[in-house]
């Protein structure tokens, strides 16, 4: 069944199920809502029943319609779509069945407990593995739940039927949505009530970078490519040098020189890593200063 979720300026909340073919919007009592809105024309738009979607088109009203922020004239609505009507939003949800197959890998959700969070590491890309993103959240009652992002929109809010539903009370029903676009990904903040933040910065619709650190309510999130490696890998291929147990071995080894030594042998070890020798060369290191 589909409905609309409607949110009034004084931040009520009520649901208004779509049965008939045709639900009309505006001020006049006419209407199957109406509305109390001096910023709403007295018959705005209407919502229309086509087979198992719907349609919402604009009445030639005086102020229009958006939905999620654009202004148009009539558009097919998806779930998690926010209409504005004057200062009442009107969130289109439904329920639909929809195959594991057809679903994918996009919205596959799983929660992690605290020790495999901090254990968790992405495996080692090749350096020409493609970028796969996910959103992973941090913080907040439902840290450790993440979803892979893909071409399909996702949306975020304390709703169940989002595709990142959130436990967070400061959250809205329908909140964000991260989609994909020319440019990239984009996350635009849905009319929520508390806002969205991007890097601490409220927004209203933002691109996505690598790491950008999203804010719901009290909950954070991460957008990341699991396929880059860290700088650190990359450069250096996560060689940890034990310099104080290369000395000790350097000193048994008979070096008798000064203590600056160590350090020295220490430092060539790791100029030969760097370069692609490998650890082997410690070996000849170590006869060196024998």
């Amino acid at each position: 069944m589909a409905k609309l979720v409607i949110k009034t300026p004084e931040g009520e909340e009520n649901a208004h199920e779509l049965k008939d073919d045709v639900t009309s919007i505006g001020r006049s009592s006419t209407n199957i809502i109406q509305i109390k809105d001096e910023q709403a024309s007295r018959e705005h738009c209407r919502i229309i029943k086509d087979g198992d979607s719907f349609r919402v088109e604009d009445l030639k009203s005086r102020n229009g319609i958006l939905v999620n922020g654009v202004k148009v004239e009539q558009q097919t609505l998806k779930v998690g779509d926010v209409l504005k009507v004057g200062e009442h939003r009107f969130v289109f949800d439904q329920e639909v069945e929809v195959s594991a197959e057809e679903l994918g890998a996009t919205v596959s959700v799983s929660t992690l407990s605290e020790d495999e969070l901090k254990s968790k590491q992405a495996p080692a890309a090749a350096p020409d593995a493609p970028p796969k993103y996910v959103l992973l959240v941090t913080g907040g009652p439902d840290k450790g739940a993440q979803v892979l992002v893909g071409e399909a929109k996702i949306t975020i809010g304390r709703h169940s039927a989002n595709t990142l539903p959130l436990q967070d009370e400061a959250s809205s029903n329908y909140h964000a949505e991260v989609e994909k676009e020319t440019i990239g990904f984009v996350i635009t903040d849905l009319g929520s009530t508390n806002g969205t933040k991007v890097n601490g910065e409220k927004i209203v619709k933002s691109p996505l970078a690598h790491g950008a650190e999203i804010t719901i309510g009290q909950t954070t999130i991460i957008f990341k490519d699991v396929n880059r490696q860290v700088d650190e890998d990359q450069v250096f291929g996560t060689v940890v040098l034990d310099t104080e147990q290369l000395e000790k071995e350097l000193s048994e080894a008979g070096t008798g020189g000064p203590s600056f030594v160590g350090p020295v042998a220490a430092a060539l070890v790791a100029l030969a890593v760097l370069a692609g020798l490998g650890y082997g060369v410690y070996r000849g290191v170590r006869a060196l200063f024998a």
